[in-house]
C-alpha cells in the first residue's frame, strides 16, 4: 500500500493502516507500506480510533475525524485547514 494523500479546499484526506493491542504508539511512513499506526488499545468499543485520532490530532495541532472505515485496519482520515506541504511535513515525508 503506497502512501495515499488527497488534497482538498478544506483540508488532506489520507489511508492509514491501523495495528491495534501494540505494545506502544507509533506513526509510521514508508513508500512501500504508506502510513501505519500502532495503538496500544484494542479495536473495542471505539477506543482504538479515539487513540488513533488523538495521535494524529497530536501532530498536526487540529482536528482529526475518520473519513471512512474499511476491512482489515484500513481506515481513511481527513484533517481540515492544512495544505499538502504542511502535511507531509509534520510526517516527515518526502
Amino acid at each position: 500500500m503506497a502512501i495515499n494523500i488527497i488534497e482538498h479546499d478544506n483540508g488532506i484526506q489520507f489511508d492509514v493502516f491501523v495495528k491495534p493491542n501494540a505494545k506502544k504508539q507509533s506513526i509510521k511512513v514508508s513508500n512501500k507500506k504508506g502510513i501505519v499506526v500502532s495503538v496500544i488499545n484494542a479495536p473495542v468499543k471505539g477506543q482504538a480510533n479515539r487513540e488513533l485520532l488523538l495521535m494524529f490530532k497530536n501532530v498536526f495541532k487540529r482536528e482529526v475525524v475518520v473519513h471512512s472505515v474499511s476491512k482489515n485496519h484500513q481506515k481513511t482520515l481527513f484533517v481540515s485547514n492544512i495544505s499538502k506541504e504542511e502535511f507531509k511535513k509534520c510526517l516527515n515525508i518526502k
